[in-house]
Formats: C-alpha cells, structure tokens, sequence
C-alpha cells in the first residue's frame, strides 16, 4: 500500500473530513503505478457508501488543497493524480 505514508498527513489538516478520507481511500484503491486513476463519481459514492454530491464535495475539496488533482473529461470519467501538497509525502519514502 504505497498510499499508506499520506494517510497521516492527509488526517492532520484540519480542513479534510473523515468523508475525504474515505473518498481518498477509494481512490487510492484504484491508483496505478503512475498515481493516477479514473472511477466515477458513482463508483466512489458506491464503494463509500456517500451520496454522489458528498463525493463531488469531496474532490473538489481535496482539488483546492492540493491533496488530488483532476483532469476532466466529457466523454468519461474524469482522471485523478495525487497532487503536489502530498508527493512530498510519497518521496519522502523512497517512492516516485
């Protein structure tokens, strides 16, 4: 779980909730070795049991902070890559 060293950071500023957590955990699950992944808004709300605006809240948070950051599409699901305020976190670990 190569995620498991941003879970932390994420957990100590103080704007996340613990639905951004969750979200966050849904996307890690589905992160390639590039860090990046593309459910949909419905599959994240599916695995989280959040309403699909709790979900799309969420992003949008964690977009504003840094923590994730969104490629939109209008022909499918939009693409999601760890953002800059959290690659500290994974090199920190050794990992790129």
């Amino acid at each position: 779980m190569f995620y498991q060293p941003l879970l932390r950071p994420l957990m100590l500023m103080p704007e996340i909730l613990p639905t951004d957590v969750v979200v966050f955990l849904a996307l890690a699950f589905h992160l390639n070795n590039k860090r990046r992944c593309w459910p949909s808004v419905e599959t994240l709300g599916f695995i989280t049991h959040l309403s699909r605006r709790t979900v799309q809240r969420s992003l949008r948070k964690m977009e504003e902070l840094k923590v994730i950051k969104t490629f939109p599409s209008h022909r499918r699901s939009s693409t999601y890559e760890i953002g800059e305020a959290m690659i500290p976190y994974l090199t920190k670990e050794g990992r790129q």
